[in-house]
């Protein structure tokens, strides 16, 4: 049988670069227990990748279109992997017909911070390249009985390569995603009895902080859908068990989406909701609403920024992952959490109130709020929508909120924490507008928000962000204009490339030309 590394000549380079590590390992390993330290970390991610591949080689047809993504991935793995080896290899010393090697300390003191820069963008390679392996995975449901016993084996490699037979692993979670998505009715036992528990609202959020009477140390987070009275329930109902189920497998580090404890159906004299029990990390009650953030507190520097963008940005390629669209993407329905042992600022989508899955139908009707008009595309503005709802409208208000955090200012305005002053929210385009004679002429003065928000990323958000976040918030507000569109840089029609999986194909371009690029931002 070909070694499956040998199809494609990106695998097979890097395959020949992590095979030159293991034999060069077994001789670096003991020569410094700081450089083997390094030489642990780049196993865990060889080893980690090379069972992904090995797995996704499994799925893919030989023809698959993901097959350059792939490849594309593993020629990247391969540079970082060499770049690594060769800084350890520059301070190792050998001596002629002696095995064992010796680390050259004045050299080694020159060279660290190369040598962890090189390990640290090792690791911080396999965390972007998890969202797509995550993803195009899904080609593999209908092949899950052979799929999940290489995803058990690859588990168990990893946990004994770790030495934690406990801890879930990236293979683990893509287990559990697989075997939810192959039902389609969602888990049993999924909703609960009705509760008490008492209620603490976070400030500007649409969801609040839980807990019951009885457990004072134990936090949750619960985030309500109304059941609207043209809805259809059974739909509705059958849509939160599988979204519920689906949570109830996310790992909230890994994917940016609170883990679910379950739902509760709560029937209320004038209206009915289904009530998702979110668990809290870590027991932690430390939650901010972006909103809140951005309207009380001081800039934060630019790292601290762009760690908040990178984790908003995956939280929602997960969700399209899950399959959803999240609809209602604005900084109310993101929570933002500081993690005290990365230092990292996490982010936490809530405000399910309009999520549906990506096939599922689509109410052509909203509402004319424009606190909620400011994250939605034209398309999707007023009581009655022009457009079915798709992936690329989460996109679109993804580019909203990323403008406001690479500006850090907040584009709706608050008399309080519950009520929009919607007039002064209205201020700022209307005076864009004015100095463009629009304003009079403007039956809709919503429908040149895109325009608006083109202009400040354009001319105003570079010198707060520099130009490649700032093309990225671009390549959000555009990505549902057509590529023949002035813009040119449109992707509405992605659909068209694989008709047969739009998900995956949709997925997949969101990574390309969003997640990665916002990833590879540094300061």
């Amino acid at each position: 049988m070909a070694d499956p590394f040998t199809i494609i000549s990106g695998i097979e380079t890097c395959w020949r670069a992590g095979k030159f590590f293991m034999e060069a390992y077994e001789s670096w390993k003991s020569a410094d227990s700081e450089l083997s330290a390094h030489c642990i970390a780049i196993e865990h991610v060889w080893i980690k990748t090379k069972l992904q591949i090995e797995v996704i080689n499994n799925v893919m047809s030989p023809d698959s279109e993901y097959r350059k993504h792939v490849d594309d991935s593993a020629r990247v793995l391969s540079r970082k992997l060499s770049d690594a080896v060769t800084a350890i290899d520059d301070v190792i010393k050998r001596k002629p017909g002696v095995e064992q090697v010796t680390v050259r300390k004045a050299k080694y003191i020159l060279l660290k911070e190369t040598i962890d820069r090189a390990v640290r963008d090792l690791e911080e390679w396999q965390r972007r390249f998890d969202p797509s392996w995550f993803l195009i995975l899904r080609v593999a449901e209908n092949k899950e009985v052979s799929v999940q016993t290489k995803l058990n084996d690859a588990a168990t490699k990893v946990k004994e390569l770790a030495g934690n037979p406990k801890e879930k692993n990236a293979f683990d979670l893509a287990k559990d995603l697989l075997d939810v998505t192959s039902r389609p009715e969602g888990d049993s036992g999924i909703f609960l009895p009705d509760t008490t528990f008492d209620r603490r609202p976070i400030p500007y959020s649409t969801a609040v902080l839980a807990r019951r009477p009885q457990r004072t140390n134990k936090w949750f987070v619960i985030d309500s859908v109304q059941c609207d009275e043209q809805a259809n329930r059974d739909e509705l109902t059958g849509s939160v068990r599988l979204l519920a189920s689906k949570l109830r497998r996310a790992d909230p580090l890994t994917f940016g989406l609170l883990n679910c404890q379950g739902v509760m159906k709560v029937t209320g004299e004038k209206s009915s909701s289904f009530d998702f029990i979110l668990n809290t990390p870590k027991g932690k009650d430390t939650f901010v609403c972006l909103r809140d953030a951005l309207l009380t507190q001081p800039t934060p520097s630019l790292t601290q920024r762009l760690s908040i963008a990178k984790e908003l940005t995956k939280s929602i390629s997960y969700m399209h992952t899950f399959d959803f669209v999240h609809k209602n993407i604005r900084p109310e329905t993101i929570l933002l959490f500081k993690d005290d042992n990365t230092h990292k600022n996490l982010t936490f989508l809530v405000g399910f109130e309009g999520f549906r899955s990506v096939d599922g139908a689509t109410a052509q009707q909203s509402d004319a709020e424009l606190h909620r008009d400011v994250y939605r595309h034209p398309s999707r503005q007023g009581r009655s929508p022009a457009q079915r709802y798709s992936m690329g409208h989460d996109i679109y208000s993804l580019g909203v909120c990323l403008l406001e955090i690479g500006l850090w200012k907040s584009l709706v305005a608050y008399k309080t924490p519950k009520e929009p002053d919607l007039a002064q929210s209205r201020e700022p385009l209307d005076k864009w507008l004015r100095g463009r004679n629009l304003l009079e002429s403007a039956l809709n003065p919503s429908h040149y928000l895109p325009d608006y928000f083109e202009d400040l990323a354009k001319t105003v958000l570079p010198e707060h962000a520099g130009d490649r976040y700032s093309d990225i918030v671009m390549n959000c507000l555009t990505c549902l204009d057509s590529k023949d569109s002035e813009s040119g840089s449109g992707t509405a029609d992605i659909y068209d490339a694989d008709p047969e999986q739009p998900m995956i194909a949709a997925g997949v371009k969101f990574i390309q030309d969003i997640l990665l690029r916002v990833d590879e931002l540094m300061i």
